[in-house]
């Protein structure tokens, strides 16, 4: 009788546990995460539908912990990935992108000719540009890691030169056809 309470109790510890570890990364990427859009004003159709989802440090915790939890990763591995995700913190800013576009406007890349232009904006107003913009193959992963994806989003990963964001950051998209800008405010430690 002792030893079944004590199977119970741990079970429910368990489920505790990872019931607040996936709402914890929910709501790290509910703050990390901006959206928006652009619409044709005429039509109503839409230019731009967007989410930004900014790697500050608390949020690149919860995802390092989410990712090691939906991995299956052991101590070792999970100790390495986390020194990893670590060392990108440092070096980088990340921000993950899931963008719908009609099809005529949908080329984003680092090249001259890329439709959408992007770049990061300080809270002391200086601009950042990108070092890199990859599009990434949504997968089951990125869709667990980012339920905000739709069928019809194509999704990004853009990297830029680590600075002093300060309490608060805009990510800006832009071209011809109009341009949109999301927010975050930004914890400070």
């Amino acid at each position: 009788m002792k030893r079944a309470f004590i199977i119970v109790i741990l079970v429910l510890i368990s489920i505790a546990f990872c019931v607040q570890a996936f709402a914890g990364y929910r709501t790290e990427l509910r703050h990390a995460t901006s959206r928006g859009g652009m619409y044709d004003l005429k039509t109503g159709n839409a230019k731009l539908l967007w989410h930004a989802t900014l790697f500050t440090d608390d949020y690149r915790r919860a995802y390092a912990e989410k990712h090691i939890e939906i991995k299956y990763l052991n101590s070792v591995e999970a100790a390495l990935y986390m020194g990893e995700q670590e060392n990108e913190q440092a070096r980088e800013w990340e921000v993950i992108v899931g963008m719908y576009t009609p099809k005529r406007y949908k080329k984003f890349t680092m090249e001259k000719d890329s439709f959408w232009e992007t770049f990061l904006t300080t809270e002391f107003g200086e601009s950042v540009w990108p070092l890199s913009i990859e599009e990434i193959d949504i997968t089951p992963y990125w869709r667990v890691m980012f339920p905000f994806l739709e069928r019809w989003t194509k999704l990004y990963r853009i990297t830029f030169p680590k600075a002093a964001l300060g309490k608060k950051a805009t990510i800006t998209m832009r071209s011809v056809v109009g341009d949109d800008h999301l927010r975050w405010r930004i914890k400070q430690k």
